[in-house]
């Protein structure tokens, strides 16, 4: 055999053995659910502190791991708060208990500690919408609000395929609305929040 009809079969040959080594992007990929719920406090010197009392209630979120265990996640979540009368409640006027909409968009990464346990670090953008009713002419205020977020989650593996995992997570919610006034102290005071955020979850991995 001449030494080009040997160079053409050792070329594929090579060509296919490296293929073979490197995994396809989709194998990488994995996708997971996880409802929760979730308490969310407003802390320090602002309204919603101030106000209500801790915004309580669940969610349903997924993650995406796109490349190793970089990832992904979005999340929903739908919570309620009561005025707080024995912290000056009345600053939210005449109006009866909140609700808060929150969507989030994170960037997610994944560290493993252990043969069961693994770390998940993610920040990104929140959107809140918060609306209550008037007592006395019946109607509704609603506001939608952007902000940010950066936390983490704690999770333990159930099960030997890694399908099921209990998570348990915190996370620093900002909270800033559209509120203009012209003492910057009293527009700071309504505009602007933060929130530390504790959740636990059920986690479904695909």
């Amino acid at each position: 055999m001449s030494r080009f009809g040997l160079l053409f079969l050792i070329v594929p040959a090579i060509f296919f053995s490296q293929s073979r080594k490197k995994k396809p992007l989709l194998e990488e990929m994995s996708f997971s659910i996880e409802p929760n719920v979730r308490v969310m406090k407003a802390i320090g010197n602002n309204s919603m502190n101030k106000a209500l009392s801790p915004f309580v209630g669940f969610g349903l979120g997924g993650t995406l791991y796109v490349y190793k265990n970089f990832g992904l996640s979005a999340d929903y979540n739908y919570m309620t708060a009561n005025l707080d009368k024995e912290s000056n409640g009345g600053l939210f006027g005449y109006m009866s208990a909140a609700s808060m909409h929150n969507i989030e968009v994170s960037g997610v990464y994944k560290y493993n500690l252990g043969e069961d346990v693994d770390l998940e670090g993610l920040a990104g953008a929140s959107i809140y919408r918060i609306s209550s009713k008037f007592i006395d002419k019946g109607g509704k205020f609603s506001e939608g609000n952007a902000g940010f977020h950066i936390g983490g989650k704690l999770l333990y593996t159930l099960d030997r395929e890694g399908v099921q995992q209990v998570i348990l997570g915190t996370k620093l919610n900002y909270y800033t609305a559209s509120i203009r006034n012209q003492n910057p102290d009293i527009e700071r005071f309504y505009s602007k929040a933060w929130f530390l955020n504790f959740s636990a979850a059920y986690r479904i991995n695909f």
